[in-house]
């Protein structure tokens, strides 16, 4: 279950940048989402690398909630609540990389207590 997590969210880390990189071009986000996707994709298959996967997918779910709420803010602006869809696809993908980083975050900390509860 952790690898089919861990690949959606790589997943969904690229459909993020892609639309992103549609945008505003590639800038550093554009390289960290990715890079970020691909390291918690690969992690899931390495033990050893599962913690830190699942620490990078936590720190990332919380940027993205982050950028939804600055993102809903700024659509605010002007006294009317005005977004094209492809920001409104941008903030959806946003949404999509919190969920399956908390829930690859969870499942990593769920086998961490339930290994030491065994011990």
């Amino acid at each position: 279950m952790n690898k089919f997590i861990g690949i959606l969210f790589a997943i969904a880390c690229i459909a993020t940048a892609a639309v992103s990189n549609s945008m505003m071009g590639a800038g550093l986000w554009f390289w960290i989402i990715i890079a970020t996707g691909f390291i918690v994709a690969i992690s899931q298959f390495f033990p050893l690398l599962r913690g830190i996967g699942s620490g990078l997918a936590f720190i990332l779910s919380v940027l993205s909630l982050i950028a939804i709420l600055l993102g809903l803010l700024a659509a605010t602006i002007g006294g009317s609540f005005n977004m094209d869809s492809s920001t409104a696809l941008l903030l959806f993908l946003f949404l999509v990389i919190a969920v399956l980083g908390f829930i690859v975050s969870n499942l990593y900390t769920r086998s961490v207590r339930a290994n030491e509860s065994n011990q």
